[in-house]
């Protein structure tokens, strides 16, 4: 063993070895202390400093392998990675410190050089399981997200920034939430949990309340590895609810009555998984893991019409999105593509183009910017594609992958502004990106402390000349 650190909150203490693990142990009683987990095995030499944030919530790890990793360890037992290891010391790093506000990290390592890092407020690693699902609320002020921790939460998003916690939806059940959706009027949640859907009053986001007689029921429980009900969606008039079942259902509900509107919506053969509305909600997309998309006329919610069945990609579809002008459908597929779709005529839905290529596995999530202009795709491959769908029939791709995330991105939310994406997946992290080149060049200045040199700048933007944009401090 090799070194050794108490958290500040002197519940857990960590320890690192010549055997290239990190140990945790619970010191709640220190007369008998208790390991935590399994030891963490993410470093390939000698692991030469431990140390915990003032918050007790992250861990920072150095090693002869001539990297940092940093953890989230808010659970303990279950400590997981937070982003990629911080790469630049030429040799074993032997010392690793936080900042007084825990967004610095400073590291020094035998190749004389110490280093300073700024862990960005826009990666929030408050969650301690896979992120199940995350949403914005239509004034763009509220980000919702939903967690394998079993926990709802909800972030203030007024500077994305510098987003804070407002508060957590009180438990109701003992299992997960699947799948958010925000009324467009912002003052309804509505969280999928088992076959149960929960509508919350979140008019005061700091005190949210289930709403009197929320409960809708109908689906059945899944036993499958797929949620109950993994999709749900509400109406542009928010009176209508839509939700998708693993019990190979579509199901209309009545907001204000907390009721079913007629007989469940049938055809698919296999789960259920995204369900969502064109924007004059007349339309109503369904994915399933039968490899199809359907169309459904839901203009009047009580009595919907099926339409078509879209075929054309050979895996299971994840996910739908209408594009803003309701034109153009996205659904992306287990079979790495993307397909647009014409639904102008959605009676005679047909492709437009070749389906899109470029991730190398299932692609989980499909959403367009509040322009139309852009499609973003998160896929098992941990990364985030954008594409120029200005013009869908022609379709391609719009820069380079968003990486980070370090297992599968499976969902992505637009703010409706359309400055900021939202991911989140099978790692704890949600990660915030700057859409709009004003506030990247914020969070760039901010993330090298306004002292970008050549280095850094290649860092960041290799692709472009150097031309620094930020005042030296």
């Amino acid at each position: 063993m090799d070194t050794v650190a108490f958290s500040p909150d002197g519940r857990t203490l960590a320890s690192g070895s010549y055997d290239n693990t990190v140990r945790l142990w619970n010191v709640t009683d220190p007369v008998h202390p208790a390991p935590l987990g399994e030891p963490v095995t993410a470093h390939s030499s000698t692991v030469s400093t431990v140390t915990f944030s003032r918050d007790s919530h992250m861990l920072a790890t150095s090693s002869a392998d001539e990297t940092v990793r940093l953890w989230n360890v808010i659970d303990p037992a279950h400590p997981a990675l937070v982003g990629p290891p911080l790469l630049g010391h030429t040799a074993a790093v032997e010392s690793v410190a936080f900042g007084p506000d825990d967004h610095i990290v400073a590291t020094a390592g035998d190749d004389k050089e110490v280093r300073l890092w700024n862990i960005p407020s826009t990666v929030l690693a408050a969650h301690t399981g896979a992120i199940d699902s995350g949403v914005f609320s239509p004034d763009g002020h509220i980000l919702a997200t939903s967690s394998d921790d079993k926990t709802v939460r909800l972030w203030d998003m007024k500077d994305p920034i510098r987003p804070t916690l407002l508060g957590m939806l009180p438990p109701v059940f003992s299992i997960s939430v699947s799948a958010l959706a925000f009324s467009p009027d912002g003052r309804t949640l509505a969280t999928s949990t088992g076959p149960v859907i929960v509508l919350w009053n979140v008019t005061d986001p700091t005190n949210p309340v289930v709403s009197i007689g929320a409960l809708l029921t109908g689906h059945a429980n899944s036993t499958g590895p797929i949620s109950s009900i993994p999709g749900i969606n509400f109406s542009p008039d928010g009176r209508t609810l839509a939700s998708a079942g693993a019990d190979t259902t579509v199901r209309l509900w009545n907001v204000a009555k907390a009721a079913p509107l007629g007989e469940p919506l049938t055809g698919n053969r296999q789960p259920v998984a995204s369900v969502t509305f064109s924007p004059d909600g007349r339309i109503l997309a369904s994915a399933g893991f039968d490899s199809s998309v359907r169309l459904w006329n839901v203009a009047d919610p009580k009595q919907p019409v099926f339409l078509k069945k879209l075929d054309g990609q050979a895996g299971l579809t994840y996910s739908v999105a209408f594009s803003p002008d309701g034109h153009t459908l996205a659904s992306g597929s287990s079979d790495k593509t993307i397909q647009l779709w014409d639904v102008a005529n959605p009676a005679h839905a047909a492709p437009l183009g070749q389906p899109l290529t470029g991730h190398t596995k299932s692609i989980h999530s499909v959403v367009f910017s509040p322009d139309g202009h852009t499609l973003a795709s998160g896929s098992g491959d941990q990364t985030i594609r954008l594409w120029d769908v200005a013009n869908p029939a022609h379709a391609a791709p719009l820069g380079q992958p968003l990486t980070g995330h370090t297992a599968t991105v499976f969902w992505l939310a637009f703010s409706p502004d359309g400055h900021t994406l939202a991911s989140g997946g099978f790692d704890p992290t949600i990660r915030l990106w700057a859409m709009d080149i004003n506030t990247a060049i914020q969070r760039l200045c901010t993330a090298t402390r306004n002292t970008l040199t050549p280095t850094r700048w290649a860092q960041y933007v290799s692709e472009l000349p150097y031309n620094p944009p930020c005042r030296a401090s």
